[in-house]
C-alpha cells in the first residue's frame, strides 16, 4: 500500500503531544511534552482558608469564598505532594520561547526511536501550536526535510485541525440554519491561551478568532501571588509547582471562576465583528474543547454569568447550548474534545485532494521553506 495515503500527524501541545499514523482511529502515542530528568518530591501544607481577602474581593472571580467551588475537594487531603523538578527541559517555554534543538530532538526520539517509522517513507503533517513563533512553519519545515528527510511535509494551525475535526466527526453538533448552514462557536482552550473561533455557514471566520492569555501563564502569575503568602513550603512555589496544582484538581472550581468573565466579555467582542445576520445563532451555540484548562464545572458556570452579561448588552437570546464536550459522558465526544486537533490532521491526511497542499522536497530543494509558502498561497504547486 502507498505509504503516502497515510502521513504521521503530529500535534504538539505545551504540555502534551499526540502522534500516530494517520491510518489509526485515535493517536497512537500521547505524552508529556515536558521532560525532565530528576524529580524531587516537595510537601506543601495548606488549609481552607488559602485565598487572601484581597481575591475574595476581586470582581472578576464569581465564587472564591472556599475551596467548596471546586468539584474535587477533599477534606481528608491535608496536604499536597508536588513534583519539584530540575534540570526540567521545556520545549515550550512561557518565558524563554522555544528551545528548537530540544524539540527536534524530542520530534526525533518518538518517530524515529519509539515508533520506529522510516521517515524516508512517511509523510508528515503537524500542527502549528497556538504559542508557537512566527517562523514555526519555516523551521519545522527545513526541520523534517534536512533531518528526517521526509518525503512531503504540511503544517496547519492548531485552530483550523480542531474544527475540522468537529465539523467531520460530530456535524450534529453545531446550530444549523436552512439559509446559513452550520453556525456556531467553538472555544479551543490551550494552556498558554484561548481561542474563539466563530463557524458561519460551515466556515471558520478567521478574520475574527478571538484570543485571551487565560489558560495558563496569566492564570497560574494569579494562584502564584495569592497561594505564596498562604502556603507553608521549605523552599519558594515554582510555575512547575502551580501546574502540578492545577493538574492535581484542587483549585478547577476556582480557576474556571477565574476565566468566566474575561472569556464571556471575549466572545461578545467577537460577535459584534462577525456579519450582523449571524449574531443570534453564534451566540446561541457554544462548544468547549481543549486541553486540562478545561472542568466539569467551567460550563454550567459559564452559562450562568453569560446570560446575565447578555441580557447587560441588551442582547436577548431564547435558548443557549453550552457543550463542553472534554468533560461529556460519551467517550466519543470526550475524545474529540480533548483529541481533536490530531483528529482533524488525521482526517486531512487521509483526504487524497488534501495531500496536494502538502510540499515535497523537491520542491523545498529548489524553492526553499519560506518562499515555497507563498508559491502554494499562490496556487502555483497543488500536488506533492
Amino acid at each position: 500500500m502507498d505509504p503516502f495515503d497515510f502521513p504521521i500527524v503530529i500535534d504538539t501541545g505545551q504540555f502534551q503531544t499526540r502522534v500516530g499514523s494517520s491510518v489509526n482511529r485515535f493517536p497512537q502515542i500521547i505524552l508529556d511534552t515536558i521532560l525532565f530528568e530528576k524529580v524531587q518530591i516537595k510537601e506543601i501544607k495548606f488549609d481552607r482558608k488559602i485565598f487572601s481577602d484581597k481575591l475574595r474581593e476581586d470582581e472578576s472571580c464569581i465564587e472564591t469564598s472556599s475551596l467548596c467551588s471546586s468539584n474535587n475537594w477533599n477534606q481528608q487531603k491535608y496536604s499536597l505532594l508536588v513534583n519539584d523538578y530540575y534540570c526540567i527541559r521545556r520545549p515550550f517555554n512561557y518565558l524563554d520561547g522555544l528551545d528548537w534543538n530540544l524539540l527536534e530532538t524530542f520530534w526525533t526520539d518518538i518517530i524515529s526511536r519509539e515508533m520506529c517509522y522510516d521517515t524516508t517513507m512517511s509523510p508528515v503533517l503537524l500542527s502549528e501550536p497556538h504559542n508557537a513563533p512566527f517562523d514555526f512553519q519555516d523551521h519545522s519545515m527545513e526541520f523534517f526535510f534536512e533531518s528526517l528527510s521526509v518525503p512531503s511535509f504540511n503544517c496547519v494551525p492548531q485552530e483550523l485541525l480542531s474544527v475540522n475535526a468537529i465539523q467531520k466527526f460530530l456535524p450534529s453538533i453545531l446550530q444549523k440554519d436552512s439559509n446559513k448552514g452550520s453556525v456556531g462557536i467553538i472555544i479551543h482552550f490551550g494552556e498558554s491561551s484561548i481561542r474563539i473561533l466563530p463557524i458561519a455557514s460551515g466556515y471558520l471566520l478567521t478574520e475574527y478568532i478571538g484570543v485571551i492569555n487565560l489558560g495558563g501563564y496569566s492564570i497560574t502569575t494569579s494562584l502564584l501571588d495569592n497561594l505564596g503568602t498562604n502556603f507553608e513550603s521549605s523552599s519558594p512555589i515554582t510555575h512547575q509547582d502551580i501546574n502540578s496544582i492545577k493538574q492535581y484538581g484542587i483549585f478547577d472550581g476556582i480557576i474556571s471562576n477565574m476565566i468566566i468573565p474575561c472569556l464571556c466579555d471575549e466572545i461578545i467582542s467577537v460577535v459584534r465583528k462577525c456579519p450582523v445576520d449571524y449574531l443570534r445563532l453564534l451566540l446561541k451555540n457554544i462548544i468547549f474543547i481543549g486541553g486540562s484548562s478545561i472542568n466539569s464545572l467551567l460550563a454550567t458556570n459559564f452559562k450562568n454569568y453569560f446570560k446575565i452579561l447578555l441580557k447587560k448588552n441588551n442582547l436577548s437570546i431564547d435558548e443557549i447550548e453550552v457543550i463542553n464536550l472534554s468533560n461529556s459522558s460519551n467517550i466519543e465526544e470526550r475524545v474529540l474534545g480533548t483529541c481533536s486537533t490530531w483528529l482533524g490532521g488525521s482526517a486531512i491526511a487521509k483526504n487524497m485532494e488534501m495531500i496536494g497542499c502538502f510540499f515535497n522536497k523537491e520542491q523545498y530543494d529548489e524553492y526553499g521553506s519560506c518562499a515555497i509558502r507563498r508559491l502554494f498561497d499562490q496556487g502555483i504547486f497543488r500536488s506533492a
